[in-house]
């Protein structure tokens, strides 16, 4: 196949495909534009073309900068959110940035957005749950790295979200060497197929402002064709639980202490009572003896007198 044929397939694939898709310049000019993004912005793709991608997406422009970098960093970036269109109408979509360099003609970003807005109830409501769950939820890829958070994660760590997203732990140092082992040797357990899930491990976390916060952690595989793409995390922060054991055993040792000494010295004053004891009874016992000779020596000499 020639190369204006190889453009021409890629062009129809483009204008054909069943999501939104969106391709921008590196400095944010839109340059290509299939007919579904006008179901997602509410312009047709011809008014798109050669203008500004703040000029459509005015709403949620305000941490591109750090997407952007994110994007330049692992090559990709993917999120759902509530989109804001321009006239104000709210969509639920899923969307991804790819970023493609081209040696000739520079570096795109290329958007692939999808309106899951009527996606089924259950959907709705694991995503509710998963944002407003009490535990840490999180969902991590075959490398390790963050791909969701849910909003306990995010508030309770001090993290952003976006600071987070397609990051390992070891790269925010979340993790101490030894705990990143423990939790490796979790995936990898999960990863070889040797478990359904996880037993209940602990981790001790750092956040942002250097917190130590003690997790009992929980996690399962997620699978797609019964082959493993990540991992679903939950854990609960148990540092309160934890210092009140460690108070426990303290005060369970500081008991034993006591009650050893306690018994030592119960031991002491019965050896001693013992003793005094024993001590009156010799005493007693002297005493006792000589008035029995004297008894004895007066009753013999009684028996003599009545004699004469």
């Amino acid at each position: 196949m020639s190369s204006p044929d190889k453009l021409h397939l890629f062009e129809e694939i483009f204008r054909h495909a069943p999501v939104a898709c969106l391709v921008i310049d590196d400095h944010d000019v839109i340059v290509s534009a299939n007919e579904k993004i006008e179901d997602i912005v509410g312009y047709p793709a011809s008014a798109l073309l050669n203008k500004p991608l703040k000029e459509f997406i005015t709403h949620h422009l305000e941490n591109w900068a750090g997407i952007k970098q994110e994007v330049d960093r692992v090559g990709y970036f993917r999120r759902e959110i509530v989109f804001k269109r321009n006239d104000e109408k709210e969509l639920n979509v899923k969307y991804e940035i790819v970023k493609i360099v081209c040696k000739r003609m520079g570096m795109y970003y290329a958007f692939f957005v999808r309106d899951i807005t009527s996606r089924s109830k259950t959907e709705i409501l694991y995503q509710h749950l998963f944002e407003n769950a009490a535990d840490f939820i999180y969902t991590i890829d075959m490398q390790g790295r963050f791909t969701s958070v849910n909003k306990k994660f995010v508030s309770e760590l001090g993290y952003t979200e976006d600071e987070l997203l397609g990051y390992a732990p070891e790269d925010m140092g979340i993790l101490t060497d030894e705990d990143l082992e423990t939790a490796n040797e979790q995936f990898f357990k999960l990863a070889r197929g040797e478990a359904r899930e996880t037993g209940r491990y602990i981790l001790h976390i750092r956040t942002k402002d250097g917190t130590k916060i003690t997790m009992e952690v929980r996690a399962v595989p997620i699978l797609e064709n019964n082959k493993m793409i990540g991992l679903q995390g939950i854990a609960r922060d148990i540092t309160l639980q934890k210092e009140y054991e460690q108070k426990l055993l303290l005060l369970n040792k500081d008991l034993e202490l006591r009650v050893r000494e306690r018994t030592v010295a119960l031991r002491g004053a019965l050896q001693l009572k013992e003793q005094l004891l024993a001590d009156i009874s010799h005493e007693l016992r002297t005493p006792l003896s000589i008035m029995h000779l004297v008894v004895e020596d007066l009753k013999e000499g009684g028996d003599d007198s009545a004699d004469f």
